[in-house]
């Protein structure tokens, strides 16, 4: 998992109760590579491929139609 390097500390906060958050920031570099490596990783843990398939079924949508306009509408 090369884009492991990428993730940088930004800040630390607190919940309500007292636990510690790092909150990291990627910080991508230009290396489409390890870029695509990141974005399977981050989606195969948001959603199983075989449950995006299983959602997508009948639509007519490829998975990154699907994932674009269905699952992630908001470019921002």
């Amino acid at each position: 998992m090369k884009y492991m390097d990428w993730y940088k500390t930004e800040e630390t906060l607190y919940t309500n109760d007292g636990n510690k958050i790092k909150v990291l920031c990627l910080d991508s570099q230009d290396n489409d590579e390890i870029l695509d490596e990141w974005a399977m990783h981050f989606r195969e843990n948001y959603r199983s491929l075989d449950d995006l398939d299983f959602d997508r079924h009948g639509t007519g949508k490829t998975r990154e139609e699907f994932l674009e306009n269905d699952v992630f509408p908001d470019k921002k």
